[in-house]
């Protein structure tokens, strides 16, 4: 059962009475805690309670000296997580979690774990606040009444990876990843930032890095999973869900894993799958997916304050919901994140990493691996690195304003708390937090999380903070990306996965979906919500979608991520 949670602050305590009622009639949410200034109400107790009356942690929490599971927690360790405001629940545990701690004269605090997929999202009132887990809660119970803030909309055209406090509703802020909110009658709230990946990317000694992460990351899978009878594994055949099926086989847990085919060459990862469940002795069971299965221009399935940009998976994520319904698991075990995790770069920040923090022998190593990675000369990925090295090291965000109009092509990238690299940071390890960054947007919002929840072990809080700790050249080491994590499971994994170089794409899937959809994409797209807005380009739009054939290069991908938007859009107007 999925995590519904609201906390209402206010200095009224009818104002509460009432928030506390209309939720009651209109949801299954009933009140878990209350104070002097607020009221929790969840449709759960909270998993592990931080004393009487002082708090409690709702979600899946784990210790990070051992991994095991914590279901209850002594009067000493939670009056501890008190004392500190929250902090200590990011020092000494992990997990998907969210901690609510109350204080004094009506003070209570928030705490959203780091790379958490329950979110938490702020909605001003005037004089009262509420903070709830799915604003479709709020809506239902007639306590928002949400409007589009259409300056959102054009950030989020330019910037479709970038995922700031702002959401798409007017009002209605998102609690920042590994943040702690400050809840207190009559004043504004406070977020403070408990986490941040700058406190992990100075460089340890490579030598034994790849022991480490197979330790770590088995350690991790395993915790996440106990106590769950039988989980659906996404098995590509690529990397990350491999060293996912490695890391789950000899687990308590049942693991049964689902390959998705699409109908061309390049999305048909079979035989790589085959060859992992076939070495691990684990059953494999296969779904054929056809571009008929989608439907680019549906109304998105879940009500979210910010659009998901999911459309053109939503026939993989429907036959997975489905799948799971007739197996009966208790959760979806995805590689999301993997790539960003174990920092599968294009750049040239490695190189540069190694001169300006290693060897020159080191460095000498790193441009050859660049060179091979990427399949360019020496002599080039040696310039490359140079001219990184001595580039002032600065986080910045492409826009891309493909097929857009008005405000939407000059707007500027919105604050976040890790956009601040400190003194002295590599260029590589820029690329690599720039890449968590990214992740946060595909954390959410994928309806198949109302079957079972969907975990994404490899974005686990201590496999993070050790892949950022190494040095970024090992990750290119002998050519190949994600190197480190390739030579941590050279052993559990078929040769075949080990040294494969190419990944699957959705191209030949969604480029049959995109060419039959054309006439109806340029219905849904002009004159729709964002053309009357002024946000996108109608004629280029026009010209993209009269084209005749199969659609080529990157841009028919860029217009579906549009009509994504659009969607979501007209869902809301």
């Amino acid at each position: 059962m999925a995590l519904d949670l609201v906390v209402a602050s206010s200095g009224s305590p009818e104002t509460l009475v009432e928030i506390e009622a209309k939720l009651a009639r209109q949801t299954e949410l009933r009140c878990q805690m209350r104070g002097d200034g607020f009221i929790v109400v969840a449709n759960t107790a909270p998993r592990v309670r931080l004393g009487e009356g002082r708090g409690g942690v709702f979600g899946d929490l784990f210790a990070r000296r051992d991994h095991h599971r914590i279901a209850s927690m002594t009067d000493a360790d939670g009056e501890a997580i008190v004392r500190s405001k929250g902090e200590r629940l990011v020092r000494e545990y992990w997990g998907d979690y969210l901690g609510v701690i109350a204080g004094e004269g009506g003070l209570v605090r928030l705490v959203r774990a780091p790379f958490a997929a329950l979110t938490i999202y702020l909605v001003d009132l005037g004089d009262t606040w509420i903070a709830a887990t799915d604003v479709g809660l709020l809506i239902d119970a007639g306590l928002l009444s949400p409007r589009i803030d259409w300056s959102f909309v054009a950030h989020f055209l330019a910037y479709p990876f970038h995922r700031s406090r702002r959401t798409g509703f007017l009002g209605v802020t998102e609690v920042t990843s590994g943040a702690r909110l400050t809840l207190r009658p009559g004043r504004r709230p406070v977020e403070e930032s408990l986490w941040s990946p700058w406190d992990y990317v100075r460089p340890m000694v490579p030598n034994d890095a790849a022991a480490m992460l197979e330790r770590e990351v088995r350690a991790c899978v395993r915790t996440c999973v106990e106590g769950r009878r039988q989980v659906l594994l996404e098995l590509s055949g690529g990397l990350d869900s491999s060293i996912l099926a490695a890391s789950l086989w000899d687990t308590p847990t049942q693991v049964i894993c689902v390959n998705m085919i699409s109908p061309s060459p390049d999305g048909d990862e079979r035989l790589f799958a085959r060859a992992v469940t076939e070495r691990l002795g684990l059953p494999l069971q296969e779904i054929a997916l056809s571009p008929r299965d989608l439907d680019l221009v549906a109304p998105p399935k879940l009500r979210r304050p910010r659009p998901s940009a999911h459309a053109l998976l939503g026939a993989w994520d429907e036959a997975l919901t489905v799948q799971a319904s007739e197996l009966g698991v208790d959760a979806f075990v995805s590689g999301g994140g993997g790539d960003n995790v174990f920092f599968n770069t294009h750049g040239s920040g490695p190189a540069a990493d190694a001169l300006r923090g290693g060897a020159i022998g080191t460095w000498s190593t790193a441009v050859k691996d660049l060179a091979r990675l990427h399949g360019c000369s020496v002599w080039k990925a040696a310039r490359l690195s140079i001219r990184r090295a001595l580039t002032p090291a600065t986080l910045t965000w492409r826009s891309d304003t493909r097929f857009l109009a008005g405000p939407a092509t000059a707007i500027l990238l919105e604050d976040h708390p890790w956009l601040d690299p400190p003194a002295g940071v590599l260029p590589g390890k820029i690329d690599h937090v720039r890449g968590l960054m990214a992740v946060q947007n595909y954390l959410d919002g994928f309806p198949r999380a109302s079957q079972a929840p969907i975990l994404t072990p490899l974005l686990s809080l201590p496999i993070v903070e050790l892949c950022l700790s190494i040095p970024s050249w090992t990750w290119i080491g002998g050519g190949q990306d994600r190197a480190v994590a390739r030579q941590a499971f050279k052993a559990r994994l078929p040769a075949i996965v080990i040294d494969r170089r190419a990944k699957g794409n959705l191209s030949g899937f969604a480029g049959p979906a995109f060419e039959a959809a054309r006439p109806k994409l340029a219905e849904h797209l002009l004159g729709g919500r964002l053309d009357q807005a002024g946000l996108i380009d109608t004629a280029s739009i026009r010209r993209a979608l009269e084209e005749t054939g199969p659609p080529k290069g990157s841009d028919f991908f860029r217009v579906l991520q549009i009509a994504d938007v659009e969607s979501w859009a007209r869902s809301w107007s």
